[in-house]
């Protein structure tokens, strides 16, 4: 099976052991992580159409990282999408975790592989949304709402997924308890 869309919030392990409190605040401490080699292993590249485009969350600290994954997965950098966090109460931007600034963002990194913007539907959508924070690195669904309306036909991807959505094959230990390499390579084989 090849794709036209792929959304990737791939679980990053870097060096985030923020202890500042009793709450478990890191990565490591809220999911199983993958490091840098077993990410950039991943066969993307073996499950992409000829045209197709890529959301890849990516963090601040690692943008360096989320553009060289892109290239190696066979896509070209083209821009970013921003989700800004937001305060319960939706009035002004959430207080975050960081060591320099406190992060109220996430960045996508947003790549194409062939020619996918020729096949784009809606030419409407934002680089960006406000939305709360519904848990430690569970993104909001603008994003893919946003590329459900720009790609109305085609097959779409979304890897290291909490929860199904429909029209989207989502893969993911927490949908499935199925690693993520196992996942893709029996993608492959369809």
């Amino acid at each position: 099976m090849r794709f036209n869309v792929i959304v990737c919030d791939p679980p990053w392990s870097f060096s985030d052991k923020l202890a500042m409190s009793t709450v478990p605040r890191s990565a490591d401490a809220n999911y199983p992580t993958l490091n840098l080699n077993d990410i950039f292993n991943l066969q993307v590249q073996n499950i992409v159409d000829v045209d197709c485009v890529l959301a890849l969350w990516t963090p601040s600290c690692m943008l360096v990282d989320g553009l060289a994954l892109m290239s190696t997965w066979g896509f070209d950098f083209k821009g970013t999408y921003s989700w800004t966090k937001m305060r319960k109460d939706m009035k002004g931007p959430a207080f975050g975790m960081g060591h320099m600034f406190r992060q109220s963002h996430e960045i996508a990194l947003i790549g194409t592989h062939g020619k996918p913007l020729k096949h784009i539907k809606n030419r409407s959508q934002r680089s960006v949304c406000l939305d709360i924070n519904k848990g430690h690195s569970i993104k909001p669904e603008a994003l893919q709402d946003s590329l459900d309306l720009m790609w109305t036909t085609g097959t779409k991807l979304e890897m290291f997924a909490r929860r199904q959505r429909p029209n989207w094959v989502c893969l993911g230990n927490e949908i499935d308890g199925k690693d993520i390499r196992q996942a893709i390579s029996e993608i492959e084989i369809l």
